[in-house]
């Protein structure tokens, strides 16, 4: 699960535990140090023009450009992909669940946690949620 992956993939072989550190979840990215290593952890909801120039000052370099790649858009599924995503949404319990962890707690304002509850809890507003008639344990 993404909750731990900091933990797994990181911490277990670096010894950087990047919850012990502050993060401007405000700003959206931060340079954690660790002896000699330096990492770079960005949120992905960073306009791409931002991302690019954040990492081109962390590597010390003009010509770095983040490229989309393999987007659900180009493949034969997007269309159903689409109405999947329209479509889908999560009961208010579920969501408080899911943004009361440590990793949205520790990289997300706020205001950033409420914008995503608003996201995925819309179509609970309806009569019937999609969700439900397909997948009631969500």
């Amino acid at each position: 699960m993404f909750e731990n992956w900091f933990d797994r993939e990181l911490n277990r072989y670096t010894g950087l535990d990047v919850f012990a550190h502050a993060f401007d979840s405000e700003r959206g990215w931060h340079v954690y140090q660790q002896g000699q290593m330096s990492v770079l952890v960005m949120k992905i909801e960073l306009d791409d023009a931002d991302k690019n120039a954040i990492l081109n000052d962390f590597l010390g370099v003009k010509n770095i450009k983040l490229q989309v790649k393999n987007t659900s858009e180009e493949q034969s599924y997007s269309s159903l992909y689409r109405a999947f995503r329209n479509d889908f949404s999560l009961k208010p319990e579920r969501l408080d669940t899911i943004y009361a962890g440590r990793y949205a707690r520790h990289f997300y304002t706020k205001q950033d946690i409420d914008g995503f509850k608003q996201k995925w809890v819309k179509n609970h507003l309806d009569s019937q949620p999609v969700n439900q008639r397909h997948y009631p344990h969500l």
